[in-house]
């Protein structure tokens, strides 16, 4: 675990789609970390763009020469993070449907996917 990052004993105020940096204000990026267990970076200082779209449920991230999109459901609180540069990982997850309701009910936010693409 790197030590930017709270350990797995901090409390989260936002629940499991993603964590926030604990021990400085700032942060260096963002790190994806996707079901299959692959992971990738983006740099903030390579964020170009982001934009947070509620009819399409996602929030668009457009970097030098990449664009990470993340889905999922109560995602404003997860934008406003970002644009501070106070999000260190955004997890994930591929849950049932209804399990997806349920956290979409209790107003948690959701990452169902996260596509990453070369521009």
């Amino acid at each position: 675990m790197r030590r930017s990052l709270g350990s797995e004993n901090t409390v989260n105020p936002t629940g499991g789609a993603f964590r926030v940096f604990s021990q400085r204000k700032i942060g260096y990026a963002i790190d994806f970390q996707f079901e299959s267990g692959m992971r990738r970076m983006l740099s903030y200082s390579d964020l170009v763009e982001a934009e947070y779209n509620p009819d399409l449920g996602a929030i668009l991230l457009e970097g030098i020469g990449k664009r990470v999109t993340i889905y999922g459901v109560n995602l404003i609180g997860l934008y406003e993070l970002i644009i501070d540069h106070e999000v260190g990982q955004v997890i994930e997850r591929h849950e049932a449907e209804h399990m997806m309701e349920t956290v979409a009910g209790r107003g948690e936010p959701y990452v169902r996917q996260l596509d990453w693409e070369k521009l």
